[in-house]
């Protein structure tokens, strides 16, 4: 998923830790990861925390973001 997602430029949006764990362990490239940590009470909580992310215009390409219910945490990808 991570190949497809960087030929077409594209972030990777989960609720998988394993894509970070992917990207921190084993070197893997993304643009960048917004990994969602909250247990969604409903759809349009996580539509309202992406939403957010993008009109608080926090950075994305080449970060990954790590999203809680009342939190962001923004870490660089190193290559």
């Amino acid at each position: 998923m991570l190949d497809l997602a960087n030929r077409k430029e594209r972030i990777v949006v989960t609720f998988d830790k394993g894509f970070g764990e992917l990207l921190f362990r084993e070197k893997l490239k993304a643009k960048g990861l917004i990994l969602l940590r909250f247990i969604p009470k409903s759809p349009e909580q996580i539509t309202k925390r992406i939403e957010y992310l993008l009109t608080a215009e926090i950075p994305i390409k080449n970060r990954i973001l790590i999203v809680k219910e009342y939190g962001v945490r923004v870490i660089p990808l190193k290559y």
